[in-house]
């Protein structure tokens, strides 16, 4: 988002090439990192609600319990390299609750790993919901982030414009 209002304004009209670097707090002081093709992982967010039947603790074989399909659901996404980052719900300590909600991210160095990745975290979710015999909703909440990915024939150039 940084770079859209000078992309608009035109302060980038003339630049013929941009490099994507990272720095990284495990790397020395002044050192940044870079290379040729995918740099930085492209990413997608995530928000899963699955919804079951709530009930009392006194009483879970009445209930369908969307803690334990959500719980399940977690663990099978660390498998595909899923973050969970927050679950929610809501209620007293003793109460099972009708849903629960998931959010989390999952990144890919291609937009191809990041389709697979999609698919397969709402197959995650919707499977392990209904292993349950609960319901699940899936939706993205914040659009995609592109792999960031620098272009190798411009740092064939970079290196022989360096070395001349």
């Amino acid at each position: 988002m940084l770079l859209m209002s000078p992309v608009r304004s035109g302060a980038l009209d003339n630049i013929k090439a941009a490099f994507a670097v990272h720095v990284d707090p495990s790397d020395p002081v002044g050192f940044v990192a870079s290379r040729p093709g995918p740099l930085l992982a492209g990413g997608e967010r995530f928000r899963a609600t699955i919804k079951g039947t709530g009930g009392h603790a006194a009483a879970p074989h009445l209930s369908k319990d969307p803690i334990v399909a959500a719980s399940m659901a977690v663990v099978a996404m660390q498998q595909i390299v899923v973050t969970v980052g927050q679950i929610h719900r809501g209620g007293a300590p003793n109460v099972i609750p009708e849903s629960v909600t998931i959010k989390g991210t999952y990144r890919s160095l291609s937009l191809e790993g990041l389709d697979d990745t999609k698919v397969r975290t709402k197959q995650v979710i919707e499977t392990q919901a209904a292993v349950h015999q609960c319901q699940a909703e899936l939706e993205e909440i914040s659009l995609r982030y592109p792999v960031t990915i620098n272009d190798e024939g411009m740092y064939v150039l970079d290196l022989y414009v360096r070395v001349r």
